[in-house]
């Protein structure tokens, strides 16, 4: 493994742990907390109450796996690793939010890019 494929691999691990440790506090912080929904029926205006809304909208409506899966096809098309990286961290959020089907295969393919990316393998031209 050469030097670029070991930075590729620490900055993927890396984001892959940063995007799940937060996707994960948004979970047990705003969405599965006791009480939090009736207190925003009330307050609805209130920025924690807002923010709450937008990531029960973004897994309700698959809108972490998708924005993935276009990360990942954008990065594989123009291999370019900060994209792949980017989408390791949408999916890795993906995947703790409820929308783990789509942001699986989005992970396991921006993995991949993110190799292919930093090994600079290119594709081979149709015959």
């Amino acid at each position: 493994m050469d030097r670029y494929q070991r930075i590729a691999l620490t900055l993927g691990v890396c984001v892959t742990v940063a995007s799940v440790a937060a996707a994960y506090w948004a979970r047990y912080a705003l969405v599965e907390v006791d009480g939090l929904e009736a207190y925003c029926a009330q307050a609805a205006r209130e920025f924690r109450c807002t923010l709450r809304m937008a990531v029960i909208a973004a897994f309700q409506q698959h809108r972490l796996g998708g924005a993935a899966i276009l990360l990942t096809a954008l990065a594989l098309w123009t291999r370019r690793g900060s994209l792949a990286l980017l989408a390791l961290a949408v999916a890795g959020t993906g995947l703790v939010l409820y929308d783990a089907d789509v942001s699986a295969v989005a992970w396991i393919a921006a993995a991949l890019t993110l190799q292919r990316a930093a090994t600079g393998q290119q594709t081979p031209a149709p015959v």
